[in-house]
């Protein structure tokens, strides 16, 4: 490699950019102490160069690393369960691993396996496996970001090993690009709501809360959502102290959020604020009052007056409504999509948009109003060249 190679973001890992790509070179000192230049094969592969450094930096300090040979992914694992690096994790984030790490099948069957045994191949036959699994609700196989999670304790653990030494580094570093998780032949996009699906879909909730089998009515709670705008999390947070339900000045003070945790917290990134609603979002949420045994707790109470629970809305709430109403491919966060596209095909401002919205930055919300502009300007140039 030429003098003219820069540092990447990684220590003692540089790289040259020629016409194939990046060329990586590590850097390391042998036992005599003098530095020493490696060039890693291929381009592009700062994995690769990650691994080739481990690996020389192992060889100068200790030779080859040989794990104990008792040292198997349970015994790890559960190691790594009751280390201060698993607790500085967030709440939610180790219920999701501890789950997925005591329950996932593709990853209790690790259990018995040697820490040493587990290597790029055995992970690109777990990726493979997750990639063919069909998803339990629903219809398809997992998308990418679901393998991705479930990959994700599994690679803190490897990674908890290289740190107690049982590991020189990560399989997952050396893991070649065609057996890692595959991009979703069909990513999701938000659905481009019409008003005519969102009748239907709140109509269609209306109808089950009306059959004698209902337990809850779900049609407040969505309509809100379509309608104001909220995270779901943000939905199931409001409390009736939070409601300015006045004709022609009706407002939502957004100031928490009930976590899948069950526990409430504030809002995502800080967005505490005040929404400005409809007379008709007005006039559902009095009569939700009405009927409501507190009139000082969660707006969206259950038949025993707590909040309601994440799960329950999706699959209860939403899906069972979009799916009596015959829309497909949609979630319920997509409602909240449907918000900001209205206020965006109504001429609001992106700072206006995201201060309704609750965004952090208006990069977000000026997808909502290229969205649109882009329409507005394709029937211009139709209009121009008709005639």
């Amino acid at each position: 490699m030429s003098d003219r190679r820069t540092r990447s973001r990684y220590p003692n890992i540089y790289y040259n950019e020629t016409p194939q790509g990046r060329a990586y070179e590590i850097s390391f000192y042998d036992h005599m102490k003098r530095r020493r230049w490696k060039r890693v094969e291929g381009f592009d592969n700062i994995e690769a160069a990650q691994v080739a450094l481990a690996e020389a930096q192992g060889k100068k300090r200790t030779g080859t690393k040989t794990p104990p040979a008792d040292a198997t992914f349970a015994g790890v694992r559960d190691r790594y369960l009751v280390s201060r690096r698993f607790a500085k994790l967030g709440a939610w984030t180790q219920k999701n691993y501890r789950a997925a790490l005591e329950t996932e099948e593709v990853l209790v069957e690790l259990a018995p396996v040697k820490i040493a045994a587990i290597d790029d191949g055995v992970l690109g036959g777990i990726v493979g496996e997750l990639e063919r699994r069909e998803k339990r609700h629903g219809k398809g196989k997992l998308r990418q970001s679901s393998v991705e999670n479930i990959l994700k304790p599994l690679r803190a653990v490897l990674a908890f090993a290289v740190k107690e030494k049982l590991l020189s580094a990560s399989p997952f570093a050396a893991l070649e690009k065609e057996d890692r998780p595959a991009p979703d032949e069909e990513p999701h996009e938000p659905h481009e709501w019409t008003d005519e699906e969102l009748e239907r879909l709140l109509a269609a909730s209306s109808r089950r809360a009306a059959e004698q089998a209902s337990r809850y009515d779900y049609a407040p709670l969505l309509t809100v959502a379509a309608k104001a705008g909220l995270r779901l999390g943000e939905l199931l947070g409001l409390e009736w102290t939070d409601c300015e339900l006045v004709r022609g000045a009706g407002a939502l003070n957004v100031r928490r959020q009930w976590t899948r945790l069950d526990e409430l917290a504030p809002p995502k990134a800080g967005s505490r604020r005040r929404v400005p609603i409809s007379d008709e979002l007005v006039r559902v949420l009095l009569e939700l009052k009405m009927r409501s045994a507190d009139k000082g707790g969660p707006v969206f109470a259950s038949r025993t007056g707590g909040r309601l629970s994440h799960r329950n809305v999706q699959r209860r709430g939403f899906d069972a409504a979009a799916v009596d109403a015959v829309i497909e491919g949609v979630t319920l966060h997509d409602l909240r999509h449907a918000y900001g596209s209205r206020l965006a095909s109504k001429g609001l401002t992106a700072r206006q948009i995201a201060d309704a919205m609750g965004h952090k930055s208006t990069r977000t919300t000026e997808i909502y109003i290229q969205r649109f502009n882009g329409e507005a300007a394709d029937e211009l140039v139709r209009e121009a060249m008709s005639g």
